[in-house]
């Protein structure tokens, strides 16, 4: 990454990381996803919950994009 003219990240936490764990400071930019993720901060959870059944059950929710590059080749 050293060599590269310059770093896109998702994230500043992601451009702080690349700071600290590799020392590269200069020539990144941050591009935040395109998500106001202040909807979901104002979201009720006891409401969300009760409305889909989830009870008390752990819930793990991953938002993500599938994309040609990210299949997985070869064997298992």
């Amino acid at each position: 990454m050293q060599r590269c003219h310059h770093i896109i990240v998702p994230s500043n936490s992601i451009k702080e990381q690349l700071a600290d764990d590799y020392g590269i400071t200069r020539q990144t930019t941050a591009i935040p996803m395109g998500l106001d993720r202040s909807l979901w901060a104002r979201a009720d959870g006891e409401v969300v919950r009760q409305a889909r059944g989830w009870g008390n059950d752990t819930v793990l929710i991953s938002v993500g994009r599938l994309a040609k590059e990210k299949k997985r080749i070869g064997p298992r």
